[in-house]
């Protein structure tokens, strides 16, 4: 059986952290299997301590719980400065921080701290035995920009029309996907003004990986605390 990473970077989730550590816990997988990794990077509030809170309790359930704290005093992300510069480029940092945290697992499962994962989504992505496959997941609160774009006329867009309830290709991914181990050695995240899961899936295509997406799996993207309600 597979060896997964599962994790990102934290960065003040403690108003939705117990509804995220409660969607990994439940992810059907062996757990003797998994290595959880946390980055947690300029958190103010309590993010930290729950995470070590959480590692306490569950820890000998786990193959390896993994929390790293790095801050490079980023500005605070409220969605109306995400496309500075200095916002994306210090997200790519640590998000290869996180990467940096692999060890000899056959996979990354990246779920960003946002999003609620079916219980099943594990499993299902890795019965497609694919290079770097997601699940959907949609970007704004009317469900209506997916997390998967295309390169059409060398400009990138939303791909708006995909196949549901299937498994497609795309050019660009990211939010919720599986990557395999040996991408996650030899592909960086970089700055870049549409976020910097394009770089990465853009240089992944480039050394010759496939990238994927299955619409069968849909995840909650909860953008703000009252959606939590």
């Amino acid at each position: 059986m597979y060896k997964i990473m599962i994790g990102c970077p934290v960065h003040n989730r403690e108003w939705i952290l117990p509804y995220y550590l409660r969607h990994v816990y439940e992810i059907d997988y062996p757990k003797d299997k998994v290595t959880l990794c946390f980055v947690v990077n300029d958190s103010k509030d309590k993010t930290l301590d729950m995470l070590i809170e959480f590692k306490k309790k569950y820890n000998k359930q786990y193959r390896n719980i993994i929390i790293k704290e790095i801050n490079f005093n980023m500005p605070e992300d409220n969605r109306q400065n995400r496309v500075e510069k200095k916002i994306y480029d210090r997200i790519a940092k640590v998000r290869n921080e996180f990467l940096g945290c692999l060890c000899d697992e056959d996979y990354v499962f990246s779920i960003d701290s946002d999003i609620l994962v079916p219980k099943n989504s594990l499993k299902r992505l890795l019965s497609h035995k694919k290079d770097i496959v997601s699940a959907l997941v949609y970007n704004d609160r009317n469900n209506v920009y997916p997390n998967i774009l295309n390169i059409k006329n060398g400009k990138i867009v939303h791909y708006f029309d995909f196949p549901k309830e299937s498994l497609f290709q795309v050019d660009i991914t990211g939010a919720v996907y599986l990557i395999k181990g040996e991408i996650c050695k030899k592909v960086k995240y970089e700055y870049h003004k549409l976020g910097e899961d394009v770089p990465f899936c853009l240089n992944a295509k480039k050394l010759g990986y496939k990238i994927w997406c299955d619409s069968s799996i849909i995840c909650r993207h909860i953008m703000y605390p009252s959606m939590l309600k």
